[in-house]
């Protein structure tokens, strides 16, 4: 018995709570988008099955084919591609305000900024 425990170790959530919260932040957000994703299926179901309320057998037929062909993890997918995309654009736009402070901060040319860029990558 006490060899199978000999490589465990507890976790001490204390050590590193910075990281923690960052991942308690993530894991709100994929539930978030897991019940945007069943909302949204479950708004689809609804309206489609409003759709065949009055329809002849065929049409019937053709309307819960669709609702099999919607796939669920599609949805999800979608939904994580925006938030990557917005993820994207978000350290863009911080990148793109860091280089534009630097600029207005210093008041010299962007040749001299390149300049004393290389100079500050030679020293470290």
């Amino acid at each position: 018995m006490d060899a199978k425990r000999q490589g465990y170790v507890k976790p001490d959530y204390g050590l590193d709570k910075e990281r923690e919260r960052k991942l308690t932040h993530v894991a709100t957000r994929g539930v978030t988008q897991l019940f945007n994703a069943v909302t949204e299926r479950q708004a689809f179901c609804k309206e489609k099955l409003e759709e065949m309320a009055g329809k002849p057998m065929k049409e019937r037929k053709r309307i819960l084919e669709e609702l099999k062909e919607y796939n669920f993890n599609n949805s999800i997918n979608k939904s994580l591609k925006k938030a990557k995309i917005k993820l994207e654009t978000k350290k863009e736009e911080e990148e793109e305000e860091e280089t534009d402070v630097g600029a207005i901060s210093s008041g010299v040319e962007d040749t001299d900024i390149e300049i004393k860029e290389e100079d500050e990558e030679e020293i470290d």
